[in-house]
């Protein structure tokens, strides 16, 4: 044991393990306890899985009652507390040998593979020095589509692959190009699609690996976001008669990026709500044919969602198309375009005054979504119904949304946009104006660069709104710059589904009025009478904390352990909970999660 092990231990706490370890555990408790030492938390699942053993809650039950070298966090997870981790890494580096150490961390990577924690995965699997599996996992990712694929918690081993063996491989040529566009990092994305292009053209002696780098090039030319769909439309075409000549099959692709919308999904495709009837008369096999079973549906709920932003469809024809839509993406389709479906559906009750309609869509959608374990349009469905709530000045579920919500300033994910959205509103909801701006700030680059039409339209109406609450002048001219975008393709629904919360503004921008601005202002009173809440302020309550308090609220939200805060603090561990009970009772909650998302909706702590 090392240096540093030893100094995790107490001397008497180490003496107290070791006597226990031999006085008070069996053989099989032994076993299962060496077994899942190496993992933080655990369900009786897991451990059964890694110890092969039998009665695993009976034998994790006696752990907690004799002695309590367990800690229960919900009625199936069980974590070992630190010292008695150490201790037991310690134990087992002496009992087991390196070959079975290893053995164990090769079954907990392949527990974690099968729940689908690919990242924790590869983790155990890296410590095993298991290079052939890891490869094998992040060529298996790469073939699924950003919505599914799990690139950015894969990033560093993706990043980890050594260049050659990625040149060998089209797939992970694809997904390095994929992993940079996703991340902001175009210039690196565009390496990686030229070196993919280059492969394409000096591999042409193995027919069926030259097919496979051109089905990857052809994916990447529709779906690389920075692309932003230039010469979409030709693309399509020529990648339609190349499936048809050469029987390519592209890999399957996401038109939604996981979000409830097809015009701001993956890529931003309001250029097309122009000419949008003309585009799917045209094109409307190699649109349909080419996304694969995600194809299915996909021009009525593109067409009905451009007539509900634009106002070119009436109200029956929306509906009509979208239920159509949404009955093919259901019957061989995919949950991705009837997510989009249902959207455009809730949005459209909404806008007609019929919010319980609406509630009642989102919660069936809901029960859809959980019953064919498709977690990955989680996060944005929640997404979608704090922006629901919010149409009733429903506050309370905000604090647990932006406590979950990514975090950008750590990192930027392009699939993540649709959730900065909602929580743009939120932090304007909770009058942390400067915190909202902050957040318009760091998407207005992505914006730029990715040609997010939707996006843009949308960010500038809500930077206007935070502007004008704060008595900056300056709301005028950004409120105006949306207008006029909006303006270019007939978008009314971007600005006037803000209803309560952009009606001052038109109501008192100065200037002259067009017919444009005179039915976003019609539409926009509309949703005012019908939701007069929508994004009320939400006063704040003054909170004081001593310097001391603030401190430890801070490593608290931090994610420190207890240990750890009383080391940086030169506490104890009672002075610890003295503090404890104060900043609970000033923050009016029970337990640490509570405490980081009241601080997070107070601004006593930033992310």
């Amino acid at each position: 044991m090392d240096a540093a092990l030893f100094a995790e231990i107490h001397i008497d706490l180490f003496h107290f393990y070791e006597k226990s370890f031999f006085n008070l555990w069996k053989a099989p408790v032994q076993y299962l306890l060496l077994a899942v030492c190496r993992v933080s938390r655990f369900t009786s699942d897991m451990a059964a899985f890694l110890s092969g053993q039998g009665n695993v809650p009976e034998t994790l039950e006696y752990c907690r009652n004799v002695g309590s070298f367990l800690d229960k966090v919900n009625p199936d997870l069980y974590e070992i507390r630190d010292e008695l981790r150490a201790f037991l890494k310690w134990k087992q580096e002496i009992l087991w040998t390196r070959k079975q150490i290893e053995a164990n961390m090769l079954r907990i990577a392949r527990y974690y593979e099968l729940q689908g924690d690919l990242s924790k995965a590869l983790g155990y699997y890296q410590e095993a020095g298991d290079t052939d599996a890891i490869r094998q996992i992040l060529i298996q990712n790469a073939q699924q589509h950003p919505g599914i694929g799990q690139y950015e918690a894969l990033r560093p081993y993706y990043e980890a692959l050594p260049p050659e063996s990625i040149r060998n491989s089209p797939v992970l040529m694809a997904a390095m190009s994929m992993l940079y566009s996703l991340t902001l990092r175009i210039e690196e994305s565009e390496t990686w699609y030229s070196e993919l292009k280059t492969f394409t053209l000096r591999c042409t002696e193995n027919r069926s690996l030259n097919l496979e780098a051109r089905t990857w090039l052809a994916y990447l030319e529709i779906c690389l976001p920075h692309h932003a769909g230039k010469g979409l439309i030709r693309i399509l075409r020529e990648i339609h008669k190349l499936s048809l000549n050469e029987n390519i099959v592209i890999p399957e692709m996401s038109v939604t990026g996981n979000c409830p919308s097809l015009l701001n999904g993956n890529l931003d495709f309001c250029e097309w709500t122009k000419n949008d009837g003309q585009i799917a008369r045209f094109l409307q096999k190699p649109i349909e044919s080419i996304p694969g079973r995600n194809g299915r549906g996909l021009i009525n709920v593109a067409l009905a969602e451009s007539g509900f932003e634009c106002g070119t469809l009436s109200p029956y024809e929306v509906v009509t198309r979208l239920n159509n839509g949404y009955a093919a993406a259901c019957h061989g389709g995919s949950i991705e375009i009837a997510f989009a479906a249902q959207s455009v559906l809730i949005r459209q009750h909404l806008s007609e005054g019929q919010l319980p309609t609406a509630r009642q869509l989102l919660l069936q959608f809901e029960e859809k979504v959980k019953t064919e374990g498709a977690n990955h349009l989680l996060p944005n469905l929640t997404a979608l119904s704090v922006w629901l709530a919010l149409y009733t000045s429903d506050t309370d579920c905000i604090p647990d949304f932006l406590a979950a919500a990514p975090n950008i300033h750590r990192s930027f994910y392009v699939p993540d946009h649709y959730r900065y959205m909602v929580m743009m509103r939120c932090l304007i909801v909770n009058e942390a104006y400067s915190e909202a701006l902050n957040l318009a700030g760091y998407l207005f680059h992505y914006i730029e660069q990715y040609k997010r039409t939707y996006l843009h339209i949308e960010l500038e109406t809500l930077k206007a709104i935070a502007l004008h609450r704060t008595g900056q002048p300056e709301w005028q001219q950004v409120f105006e710059n949306a207008l006029r975008i909006a303006g270019q393709y007939h978008l009314i629904r971007i600005i006037s589904m803000e209803g309560a919360a952009v009606l001052p503004l038109l109501n008192t921008l100065p200037g002259k009025t067009y017919d444009f601005r005179q039915e976003v202002l019609r539409h926009t009173r509309k949703m005012a009478l019908t939701y007069p809440e929508y994004m009320k302020r939400h006063k704040q309550v003054s909170v004081e904390l001593t310097a001391r308090e603030t401190e430890v609220l801070a490593l608290l939200c931090a994610g420190k352990t207890t240990d750890e805060i009383c080391s940086v603090c030169g506490i104890s561990y009672n002075g610890l909970k003295k503090h404890n009970r104060s900043i609970y009772a000033k923050l009016g909650v029970s337990s640490r999660a509570e405490a980081e998302r009241t601080a997070l909706r107070l601004g006593l702590i930033h992310r």
